[in-house]
């Protein structure tokens, strides 16, 4: 496991924005399946004008890397455990995302790649900041959820 985040930790930031996009579009696949299955409502946001798409894919990943920051820093004064500030701050996350319940357990995953990438790039020196990294990343992912 290590090894496997050293890795990651080391990607370029095309690379690293890359794997975490795809990671959390992989990841919300099985639910998908999960819901079709089963006949679970998955009830996210309804796109029903242009100014949704902006919404989904422009302003809400601000507005809610915003909020994983303040959150992040809120569980920081509790522990310094990064892995411990990385999962509760998920599951805050993914709790806010109350459309159904199963969309709630969907977006656990990218949740933490969002987080993950915030605690990641929050200590290193690199022309974005983790801020938009977390940001970016979070914005691909929406406009592919949004596409399909």
């Amino acid at each position: 496991m290590s090894k496997t985040l050293d890795y990651v930790n080391n990607l370029s930031t095309k690379k690293f924005i890359t794997l975490s996009v795809l990671l959390g579009v992989i990841s919300t696949i099985p639910f998908s399946i999960i819901g079709i299955l089963f006949n679970i409502p998955f009830n996210g946001i309804e796109i029903d004008n242009n100014f949704m798409y902006i919404y989904i894919i422009i302003i809400g990943p601000i507005i809610e890397s915003i909020f994983i920051i303040i959150i992040t820093k809120i569980v920081g004064i509790f522990t310094k455990n990064k892995f411990t500030i990385t999962i509760i701050t998920a599951v805050i996350f993914a709790c806010n995302h109350t459309y159904s319940l199963i969309y709630i357990f969907t977006v656990f995953i990218p949740g933490l790649t969002f987080v993950y990438a915030y605690m990641i790039y929050d200590n290193k020196d690199k022309k974005l900041s983790s801020f938009w990294i977390m940001t970016i990343i979070h914005m691909i992912y929406n406009l592919i959820q949004a596409l399909f």
